[in-house]
């Protein structure tokens, strides 16, 4: 089997950075148990390559699993560079929902490399977390870094100049448009003094470009990607120069043409020679960096003609970093005593609705449906926003909770349904409401009502329970795990954002339950569960036995 680039990162990583200590190693029980999950992870993302596989869902279970391993084990630095290293490889960086694993890339490679600072797998990493954030100053920084310590890398130097053509192409564009010039990046900029300015500015940063480019033909004269970097950055340098200096660059650009159509001949005729073999993989051994992933580092389009304007979509939306489509469920305030300008945010995108008909003898729930009724299906966030700026502090996301099994992640929220488990507002019309899903209540028992409950009826047994709220101590919007060592004889953990039948239970005392269900109709035995809130680590801890 094809070693996986994230096998070199913790093998490079563990034999370069010795001196790198964690402190306050965790419990046995909760290290065995975050191991246990590392392994299942690492066969799951194995699997995704596999052709019988969904390579999707299978990856989707390696980083849910990695997810688990730094909840039992937050320490394990092993465990968070492997989910680290497939965010920055899976999720699109930059966007809204994804803020807090961007906190969590950085701050998990910055541990890492302050015991190894010239690990070029993280630089390497770190560098491509940031272009996908659309941060090109800092992907920059670090991919200058990086060459410091591989400056041969033909990826290394690729990628310095398609970085260098993002961070100079946009500003370039938007500063002739004020001026009123050309939109094309290829025209000369007429106006002396604007061209004077851009070219202060953005110059150093096209020559350091260049010179990448060059390094890389310099390791191969014919590569398609150097010639074509080059020829990008040599034409953006054209317009920042006045017309004499401008010359020697455009005949240098026109050396480039046949060199470039030499090029895409000879990739043609080598794309065309072969016999359909599987495409081999470099061999690498462990300590070396992963493979070029150079498809990370994109060249930008050319710019699509200006669309005529629009009507405005839809009400404005009452915060910053929502869409004018997205539709906003419930919002809670937190109460001012505890924190002034905070509230929860429920709200979904892409939604579409199901309309089961009203509730009636003839038309009865089936159980799935007392936690459905007629329901929005799409994606799910609960968000905490500061009231004051109109933004979001921080975004989770809610799945369905058989997201793993079926490859469904879209959440189905109800709109209209009969109470229990959902509250439901104001009068009831044909035995159903408006479900109250931002109802606070203290389910850890801290005494501060700042928790709220969702819920998924999974069958007549069962109502699966999982729990979200607000935490003062981090000031953000938390899901709070369940992590149950299974006291059988297969051992093991339940370790799930979801928990059964908790929703019908009363705690013992504040934050701790213990309760049975009797699953012997279909299992033959009464699982009993005892759990308790952790309050150091934010999470559910106790035990899952049979009777």
């Amino acid at each position: 089997m094809i070693a996986k680039p994230w096998k070199f990162l913790i093998a490079f990583f563990s034999m370069s950075c010795l001196g790198l200590m964690i402190s306050e190693a965790p419990a046995r029980a909760q290290k065995s148990n975050a191991e246990a999950l590392v392994k299942e992870a690492d066969e799951a993302f194995n699997q995704s390559y596999d052709s019988d596989k969904n390579s999707t869902a299978q990856t989707d279970i390696a980083i849910d699993r990695l997810e688990f391993a730094v909840a039992a084990d937050p320490p394990s630095l092993i465990a968070r560079l492997q989910l680290a290293y497939l965010y920055v490889d899976v999720f699109p960086l930059g966007f809204r929902q994804f803020k807090e694993r961007e906190e969590f890339i950085h701050k998990t490679y910055q541990d890492a490399l302050s015991g190894d600072p010239a690990n070029p797998v993280l630089l390497w990493d770190m560098a491509v977390a940031e272009f996908q954030a659309k941060n090109y100053d800092g992907s920059r920084d670090w991919m200058k870094k990086f060459l410091a310590v591989e400056p041969d890398s033909r990826k290394g130097n690729y990628s310095l100049a398609v970085i260098a053509i993002n961070l100079v192409d946009n500003p370039l564009r938007s500063a002739r448009e004020a001026a009123k010039s050309s939109g094309s990046s290829a025209d000369p900029v007429s106006q002396p003094l604007l061209r004077a300015s851009l070219a202060r500015k953005y110059l150093p940063v096209i020559n350091e470009g260049i010179e990448a480019a060059r390094k890389v033909l310099a390791l191969k004269k014919d590569d398609i990607q150097g010639l074509t970097s080059l020829r990008a950055l040599l034409y953006m340098k054209s317009t920042l120069l006045d017309p004499a200096a401008a010359i020697s660059v455009s005949s240098e650009i026109a050396s480039l043409e046949p060199r470039m159509d030499a090029a895409r001949e000879a990739s043609s005729a080598d794309s065309g020679s072969g016999n359909g073999s599987e495409v081999q993989h470099p061999k690498l051994t462990p300590g070396e960096p992963p493979p070029p992933v150079d498809d990370r580092f994109i060249l930008p389009p050319p710019p699509p003609p200006p669309a005529p304007p629009t009507a405005h979509k839809g009400s404005e939306p009452p915060y910053k970093d929502l869409d004018s489509d997205d539709l906003v469920v419930e919002t809670r305030n937190i109460p001012a005593a505890i924190h002034p300008n905070r509230a929860l945010v429920l709200w979904m995108y892409g939604q579409t609705k199901h309309d089961r008909g009203p509730l009636t003898a003839d038309n009865p729930y089936t159980c799935q449906e007392h936690s459905l009724g007629s329901y929005n299906e799409g994606s799910l966030y609960l968000s905490l926003a500061d009231t004051k700026t109109k933004t979001f502090i921080n975004t989770v996301e809610l799945r369905n909770p058989s997201w793993m099994v079926t490859n469904e992640d879209q959440f189905k929220l109800p709109y209209r349904i009969a109470p229990d488990p959902y509250q439901v507002k104001g009068e009831l019309k044909a035995e159903e409401g408006t479900p109250e899903f931002l109802h606070l209540e203290d389910y850890n028992g801290d005494g501060q009502p700042l928790e709220v409950a969702l819920f998924n009826v999974k069958d007549c047994v069962e109502t699966e329970t999982t729990i979200l709220g607000y935490s003062a101590k981090q000031d953000k919007v938390i899901r709070y795990r369940f992590l149950l060592e299974k006291d059988d004889a297969g051992g093991g953990y339940l370790n799930s954002f979801w928990i059964a039948n908790l929703a019908t239970q009363k705690a013992d005392e504040p934050g701790h339950w213990k309760y049975e269900i009797d699953r012997r109709a279909t299992d033959g035995f009464v699982e009993v569960i005892d759990l308790r809130f952790d309050s150091a680590q934010e999470i559910f801890r106790g035990t899952i036995s049979k009777k």
